[in-house]
């Protein structure tokens, strides 16, 4: 099973058309076209209790190259209805978005995917996926509070050869902010023109949280050349865990305010205790580029 498993992540990893470990995005870096697959695994039981079960059936990636998983969800109840969600995902401790939002009525399964939003994962040549984490949570439709939790692994070269991410920096890197809480740096910087006009504009960042609290990272305040254009990043990141993320702007947003030629951009990334909305930040700047 460890060599199915690993011969589906390699696929995947292959299509980022980049020797693995190398964090050198190619300038000309597209989505790569791709089929969509699923190839069954040996079931992964994520929970199991008297009312409904979740279990993990395979792994394969949908048409933007992106990794999915396989479920297969069991409300074993005779009278509830059941939600599933995913509360937290990553891969190699990398924060990945995902979503599950699935009701199965009593004593009724459902097939699902979950697909990680993994592409900047592949831009910039992570390398294998050694350790897959969800956070999976359920709860009866007509009750509130504190839903039933639980995390469960995927090691496709088993739990001994997993491996957490660690990013080595660039001379390229632009640092934003750097404290004993946490980090943002941007690690890439792209404009395209078509017609003398920029119909894209995207900006990556690479942020971590070094605290054992959950941490948002948001952006605000964005402006393109003195024009306020609105871009609205935000991160949540659990205990120790990383991401990639963008903030960018649409060609309607440049022309909207007939922005031909980007010369500055500017906006506020602030980073801070998701318990502690309003209060101060870990870490808060303003941050400017030319390009």
């Amino acid at each position: 099973m460890k060599k199915l498993i690993a011969i589906i992540l390699a696929t995947i990893m292959m299509m980022s058309c980049v020797a693995c470990n190398s964090e050198e995005p190619q300038d000309d870096y597209e989505i790569p076209e791709s089929k969509a697959t699923e190839t069954p695994i040996e079931e992964i039981v994520a929970m199991d209790y008297n009312d409904y079960s979740v279990k993990i059936n395979s792994l394969g990636t949908d048409y933007s190259g992106d990794l999915t998983v396989g479920l297969l969800l069991e409300n074993k109840s005779s009278e509830k209805t059941y939600i599933f969600c995913i509360e937290d995902a990553s891969i190699n401790g990398i924060h990945c978005s995902t979503s599950l939002f699935t009701e199965v009525t009593p004593g009724k399964k459902a097939n699902d995917t979950i697909g990680f939003d993994d592409e900047l994962l592949r831009k910039y040549n992570v390398g294998d996926y050694t350790d897959i984490e969800i956070t999976f949570s359920v709860q009866a439709s007509n009750e509130h509070g504190n839903p039933a939790q639980k995390t469960v692994h995927i090691y496709p070269q088993g739990q001994e050869k997993s491996v957490k991410y660690t990013r080595e920096p660039k001379s390229t890197d632009k640092v934003i902010f750097d404290n004993e809480n946490v980090t943002a740096i941007m690690i890439g910087y792209n404009n395209t023109e078509s017609d003398n006009i920029a119909f894209a504009i995207e900006i990556d960042l690479f942020v971590i949280n070094k605290t054992d609290k959950t941490v948002v990272f948001e952006s605000k305040g964005e402006s393109i050349n003195g024009f306020m254009v609105d871009a609205s990043f935000m991160d949540i990141l659990s205990p120790d865990q990383c991401s990639f993320g963008t903030i960018y702007w649409t060609e309607e947003d440049l022309k909207e305010n007939d922005i031909a030629t980007v010369e500055e951009i500017e906006f506020i990334l602030s980073a801070y205790d998701s318990d502690s909305w309003g209060q101060t930040p870990f870490a808060s700047e303003t941050f400017k580029i030319n390009p």
